[in-house]
């Protein structure tokens, strides 16, 4: 998949490290089950998808404890730009805010198709989208095509990129630090909500005839 991830997405795009995903601990979900699992972590108050400027190596983590928890397979796919201080960055934006990024990353899950058996990886990620995304579509969502970028595939203890913080032993070790990241961009979310509505109340109703 690693070969075809590259083809499709052309010459601007390289493979960098990658570990050995193909024996993953946890058992392999349908498409349905996927959407049933990618439903329940969006609904998760604990997890600020909407705060996109910064966090998303604390909320892949949780996400792959809770997939881990209900014994789903999940590793990593990190995405980053070739020259982190370069004019080139990967970009997302919602109402609340605008994001640039050197890098990004989110849980990947081998899931099956109910009616061909062809398994497949996908991308679990609701900052993105309201549903999993196949790698190359997660990619393009934030990636202007013309920019270099590199890929890691990882698997689930690898906090942040490995080339800038180097290779995590256990998967324990970032739990905490994931935890407070997330409660801190929950609470800074919320004001960001309530200053955002203030500016933008909803339109008035109109009077019934």
């Amino acid at each position: 998949f690693q070969e075809q991830l590259i083809a499709n997405l052309g010459s601007f795009a390289r493979m960098q490290y990658t570990h050995d995903c193909s024996k993953l601990q946890g058992f392999i979900p349908t498409h349905g089950q996927l959407q049933e699992q990618f439903d329940k972590m969006a609904a998760d108050k604990n997890i600020p998808f909407e705060y996109i400027v910064d966090g998303c190596y604390a909320r892949a983590h949780e996400m792959c404890d809770q997939m881990a928890q209900g014994e789903m397979n999940n590793a990593k796919m990190f995405v980053m730009v070739e020259n982190p201080y370069g004019a080139g960055k990967l970009t997302a934006e919602n109402k609340y805010m605008k994001a640039k990024w050197w890098y990004h990353v989110a849980p990947m899950v081998f899931a099956k198709d109910e009616k061909t058996n062809k398994v497949e990886p996908f991308i679990m990620d609701p900052s993105m989208a309201p549903r999993p995304l196949k790698p190359e579509e997660w990619i393009g969502a934030m990636w202007d095509e013309k920019t270099r970028i590199k890929i890691d595939v990882v698997r689930n203890p690898q906090f942040g990129p490995l080339e800038a913080t180097g290779p995590n032993e256990t998967f324990e070790e970032s739990v905490p630090t994931s935890k407070q990241v997330m409660a801190n961009y929950t609470k800074e979310l919320e004001k960001i909500k309530e200053d955002y509505e203030k500016e933008n109340p909803p339109a008035a109703e109109p009077l019934a005839a």
